[in-house]
């Protein structure tokens, strides 16, 4: 009885290293980023303000609606999924 449950186990953990693996692959063919370069700045000096040369353009883009105190990509995101969700 033991036994078996040795195989099976193996078994399972041998067919999800293979699941992994194919992933692994796919990913490396697509493209990841995590920095979004067309928010940035070819106009400041990232020594001297490096939060306006990371973010420059994201602000130009996307001024504080009137009716909020504040606003950023959380609040984009907010507000996009209460328009799908509506």
């Amino acid at each position: 009885m033991k036994y078996t449950f040795y195989v099976l186990g193996f078994l399972l953990v041998h067919g999800a290293c293979k699941v992994s693996e194919s992933n692994k692959k796919e990913e490396s063919n697509t493209k990841l980023s995590t920095i979004d370069k067309a928010a940035m700045s070819s106009n400041v000096d990232p020594r001297k303000d490096f939060f306006l040369f990371s973010n420059e353009n994201w602000i130009s883009n996307n001024p504080i609606p009137p009716s909020e105190s504040r606003w950023g990509s959380f609040n984009e995101l907010e507000q996009s999924n209460k328009e799908k969700l509506t």
